[in-house]
């Protein structure tokens, strides 16, 4: 029983130790300004490199490897479980104010889409410090009382976002489907608003923290949605 357990927690650890020196490689090597591609080959080169030493040193045996592979799942699952619709009254307030400026549901919606994307911060990778605001975390209200400028996800936005435009009951939830996508080394989510009289509109919380950015100087409009390896933008603004 004891080297059962022992296998448990080096499973555990291991994962712990990838997730600390990959970390540590996005932030002290490089910087927010480096090449995503260079980083995620960094990681790949040195990831292999502390595996294959461990299992040179017998470090795993069945059930770490199992028990690696089954956190890796989980954490994968996680971050797909959408937050809950514990909507504060707050939010519903500011939702209903900004919806009554706009006779054209098309405008609220664009309104709505820079109310919520100023309210929080995005800086690249900050995932890799705040990891449980991204996979733990998925209470609407918890994001919403947040500090003003404080990290939340751009998948996360793309939830808050789309749940008030359905609070509003000026859309229907087949008019608002998020669009799932990867950038590079990371999972990118925007809502599409379907427009019967034109191309779709696309809500990207991703894009607007990031164009201008790195890789292009191009500032993002809503509308637009960014493809991978999200460097340049696509669609029609608004």
């Amino acid at each position: 029983m004891n080297e059962k357990v022992h296998s448990i927690m080096r499973g555990v650890l291991l994962i712990l130790l990838i997730w600390a020196v990959d970390v540590f490689i996005a932030f002290v090597p490089f910087s927010i300004e480096s090449n995503t591609r260079y980083i995620i080959l960094t990681w790949l080169v040195i990831d292999i490199l502390i595996i294959f030493s461990l299992k040179k040193a017998n470090y795993f045996d069945k059930t770490t490897t199992i028990i690696s592979i089954t956190i890796i799942f989980l954490l994968i699952l996680s971050y797909f479980i959408p937050i809950n619709s514990n909507i504060p009254q707050e939010a519903i307030e500011l939702n209903n104010q900004i919806s009554k400026k706009y006779e054209n549901k098309y405008d609220y919606a664009k309104a709505l889409f820079f109310a919520v994307e100023e309210k929080y911060g995005a800086p690249i990778r900050q995932y890799l410090l705040e990891p449980g605001k991204v996979v733990l975390i998925k209470d609407f209200a918890y994001f919403w009382n947040l500090p003003e400028g404080d990290y939340v996800d751009s998948s996360v936005q793309a939830q808050i976002y789309q749940k008030l435009l359905l609070q509003s009951s000026r859309f229907k939830k087949e008019e608002l489907p998020i669009r799932q996508g990867f950038c590079s080394n990371s999972p990118h989510a925007a809502v599409k608003i379907i427009h019967p009289d034109r191309e779709v509109i696309y809500a990207d919380f991703w894009a607007v923290d990031n164009f201008p950015g790195v890789n292009s100087n191009r500032t993002y409009e809503f509308g637009l949605v960014t493809i991978p390896p999200c460097e340049e933008l696509i669609g029609k603004p608004y």
